[in-house]
């Protein structure tokens, strides 16, 4: 007697929303991803009250149309939702969303700042409202970022209460192509009263390019390096390139390792440096590194020091072709000059 009486409670609630639900949805339309957006967060990655317990009022639950704004920091899509109080046990705390309000399917989203080309994952729990028994047990949703389609993710209410929701973590993964990105988690399952439930949601940078390479320029026979510091959950997995092709190890043995070494630069070495950096959420490429020749960098050394000066000087008294640098065949004074205006040029 109970539960039906909670069932008509319910059901009359809906209808004295059903005129004003419909009002709005017809004013507002069938939102999707992109359409209605919440206001963008300034962090990277960061998704707000993801486990809904900060919004109006709740008792058992409250209806809510398309466009509403009555979850702090969400916005209601498609055919609305329920805002669950006390009616079902939350996965978090004490609210959760059942994604169908006055039968048909709704949904929930939010904009979160991204970094292009990073790769962040989604996560929430997921259940579905068994207070219709065993009509449509097995409940449907769906999750994008932007226009960005995921798998469809299910949840069997089969054995399951109000207050023994059976709740399960489902993640959804995705790279970022634009400064900020709408995520909305919304059903699939057909129209009916009893719809998929969501709570504890959350937003993780899974994997970024971080910080590096730095561009460098060295002498010809110095030793030249590049370093990476990706963002993101390790382990990773590296793959140096030079002009966008993948190095062999065979050829280094550092091309897949955090730290690229460049022993002796020869002018075959000189172009553009990146890594492709993997781990278990997909693969990012950093920004590319220019290795360029710095012709007043002759010690072996990185970088500029009175010692460079110093082998210069000896390689010219020595009569060594590398002291010609003015550009006219032969050692002389003006070679002297010329070298001492790029060595004070710097590199």
């Amino acid at each position: 007697m109970e539960h039906r009486s909670v069932m008509r409670v319910r059901h009359r609630n809906r209808l004295s929303v059903g005129i004003s639900a419909a009002l709005v949805a017809a004013i507002v339309g069938h939102f999707g991803a992109g359409d209605v957006l919440a206001q963008p967060l300034d962090t990277p990655g960061e998704l707000r009250n993801g486990s809904f317990e900060s919004g109006i009022s709740l008792g058992l639950f409250q209806t809510l149309p398309p466009g509403s704004g009555a979850v702090d920091g969400w916005t209601v899509t498609r055919g609305g939702v329920d805002y669950i109080g006390t009616l079902l046990q939350a996965a978090d705390r004490a609210r959760c969303i059942d994604l169908h309000s006055n039968g048909p399917a709704g949904g929930m989203q939010q904009a979160i700042a991204t970094d292009v080309g990073s790769i962040y994952r989604i996560d929430f729990a997921m259940a579905g409202n068994p207070e219709c028994g065993g009509l449509d047990r097995i409940k449907r949703l769906r999750v994008r970022a932007s226009q960005l389609l995921s798998s469809e993710y299910t949840f069997d209410t089969t054995g399951r209460s109000q207050q023994n929701m059976g709740w399960e973590l489902r993640s959804f993964i995705f790279q970022a192509s634009a400064p900020a990105t709408t995520i909305e988690i919304y059903s699939t399952t057909p129209p009916n009263f009893c719809g998929p439930t969501i709570d504890a949601a959350s937003a993780t940078l899974c994997l970024g390019p971080g910080v590096g390479p730095a561009s460098i320029a060295v002498g010809l026979g110095s030793r030249a390096t590049f370093h990476v510091e990706p963002a993101g959950i390790g382990p990773f997995e590296y793959q140096w390139r030079f002009n966008g092709l993948s190095i062999a190890i065979a050829s280094n043995p550092t091309a897949m390792t955090q730290t690229l070494v460049v022993p002796i630069v020869t002018s075959e070495d000189i172009g553009a440096y990146s890594c492709f950096i993997r781990n278990s959420c997909g693969g990012v490429v950093s920004p590319a590194a220019n290795l360029t020749v710095c012709a007043a960098d002759v010690d072996g050394a990185p970088g500029l020091s009175v010692d460079d000066v110093f082998h210069y000087l000896n390689a010219w008294f020595a009569g060594r072709q590398s002291a010609d640098v003015d550009g006219v065949p032969g050692l002389s004074t003006q070679d002297i000059f010329v070298y001492l205006n790029l060595f004070f040029a710097g590199c």
